[in-house]
C-alpha cells in the first residue's frame, strides 16, 4: 500500500492515507478471525469430508479476495448512498472552513471504520452462505488447490503465508482504490 500511495498523483496526505489504511487493517483482522472460525467449522462439520482446515481456509481467502472485494465495493456504494457520506472524507460533513485533510474529524473516521467492519461482516456472511450452499463444489476446489502439496507443513505455509500474502496485496490495492476519498474538482482541489 505504501508503494501505491507513493505513486499516486495527486497523492493523499500521509495522515489521510494512514486513516484509509487503518480501515482495511481492522477489517482484515476481523476477516482473518472469521476465516479461521469458518475453516474449523467447515472442516469439522462433515465426517466424510476430505477438506481439512487448510483447504477450507484457502477457499475462504480466495473467495474473500475476489468475489468479496466486488461485494464490498457494492456494499460501500450502497452505504454511501444510504447514509450520505463519502468514504475517505474525514470532515465533519458541513462546510466548517477547516481543512479536513490537515485536521481530520476522528469521530467521522471511527464511524467509517464501524461501517467498513459491518460491510466486511456482511461480505463474509455472504461468502459463508455460498460455501455452505455449494459445499461439495468448494470442497473439491479447495482440496484440488491445496492437497497437491503432500507435506502438511509446506501446505500450511502455502495456505497461511503464500496465498494470503499474494491475494491480500491484490485485495488491499483494489480496495484502497475505492475506499479513499475521490477528489471533487469543485470543492477539494486547492491551488
Amino acid at each position: 500500500l505504501l508503494l501505491k500511495w507513493w505513486s499516486e498523483r495527486p497523492r493523499r496526505r500521509f495522515l489521510v492515507f494512514m486513516l484509509d489504511s487503518s480501515k482495511q487493517i481492522v477489517g482484515a483482522g476481523a476477516i482473518h478471525c472469521m476465516n479461521l472460525l469458518c475453516a474449523m467449522t467447515f472442516a469439522g462439520g462433515q465426517e466424510q469430508s476430505v477438506g481439512d482446515e487448510c483447504a477450507w481456509y484457502w477457499v475462504n481467502i480466495m473467495l474473500d479476495t475476489t468475489f468479496g472485494v466486488l461485494l464490498c465495493y457494492w456494499l460501500l456504494k450502497v452505504t454511501e448512498a444510504l447514509f450520505g457520506y463519502s468514504s475517505g472524507n474525514y470532515g465533519k460533513g458541513a462546510e466548517t472552513g477547516i481543512n479536513w485533510e490537515d485536521n481530520p474529524d476522528y469521530q467521522t473516521w471511527a464511524w467509517q471504520i464501524v461501517v467498513w467492519c459491518s460491510i466486511v461482516a456482511l461480505m463474509k456472511l455472504s461468502v459463508v452462505v455460498a460455501m455452505y450452499l455449494w459445499q461439495p463444489f468448494w470442497e473439491k476446489v479447495s482440496t484440488s488447490a491445496t492437497h497437491w502439496i503432500k507435506d502438511r507443513q509446506m501446505r500450511l505455509v502455502f495456505v497461511m503465508i503464500i496465498t494470503p500474502t499474494i491475494m491480500n496485496m491484490f485485495q488491499f490495492i483494489v480496495t484502497d482504490s475505492f475506499i479513499k476519498h475521490k477528489m471533487n474538482t469543485k470543492e477539494d482541489v486547492s491551488v
